[in-house]
């Protein structure tokens, strides 16, 4: 079974519903195993896309869900927060907290751009890195000069915000594999797969790295 190499013609359709249709002359596809093996399938993909990008294999591409690159390395808790991240990343830096932004704006010939605060205040650099929330921007509440492209603002509109949760639960005593990075609860039926059954396959161990007896359960809405 092969992906797709170039963009399809038709109407796109999303991640699961391509792999649905991949077939070979020895994979019949799919919907011919049985539910088991269906189930078990589904969550290796889901390891590898839904867990990335918050969002369910119905919701993603199938031709650009893999579209991104990854640093090398293996993956790590921060055993005192992220918080240290960002405070590595900040020093030596002009930080401005609650400083609403009201417009972004070419300011000369020379390619300057000037950051216009919502107090009055602007400030001039040379290049302008924006990560507003895509709420924030579909709002238009920060304006453009010149004006977003309107491939740019189109595909805004037609984004939404994937919703990855963390639920930390402690306990008194530490039942489970202390050693163990990662516990994978799968589910080999579909009715424990639906988002009404409330399922948290992926478990993260968090005694190993911080010593508490807790287990944070990651779970794609």
């Amino acid at each position: 079974a092969k992906r797709l190499k170039q963009p399809p013609s038709a109407e796109e359709e999303s991640l699961w519903q391509g792999l649905l249709k991949l077939r070979s002359k020895k994979f019949l596809g799919l919907e011919s195993l049985d539910e088991r093996t269906r189930n078990l399938v589904h969550t290796l993909w889901a390891e590898e896309s839904e867990y990335d990008y918050a969002a369910n294999m119905e919701d993603l591409s199938f031709t650009w869900w893999n579209q991104d690159g990854c640093f090398d390395g293996p993956d790590c808790l921060w055993k005192d927060g992220y918080h240290a991240l960002i405070e590595h990343l900040a020093t030596g830096i002009d930080v401005r907290l609650n400083c609403s932004v009201a417009a972004v704006r070419d300011a000369s010939d020379d390619g300057d751009v000037e950051v216009c605060l919502a107090s009055g205040d602007a400030l001039r650099c040379s290049a302008c890195v924006c990560t507003l929330p895509l709420g924030v921007i579909r709002s238009g509440r920060v304006s453009f000069d010149p004006p977003l492209e309107p491939a740019k603002v189109e595909a805004a509109q037609r984004l939404n915000m994937g919703v990855f949760d963390k639920i930390v639960l402690r306990f008194d005593t530490c039942f489970w594999p202390p050693e163990q990075h990662l516990f994978a609860r799968i589910p080999v039926v579909d009715s424990r797969r639906r988002q009404e059954a409330l399922e948290m396959p992926m478990w993260v161990n968090l005694k190993r790295v911080t010593g508490a007896n807790a287990l944070v359960g990651l779970f794609v809405a």
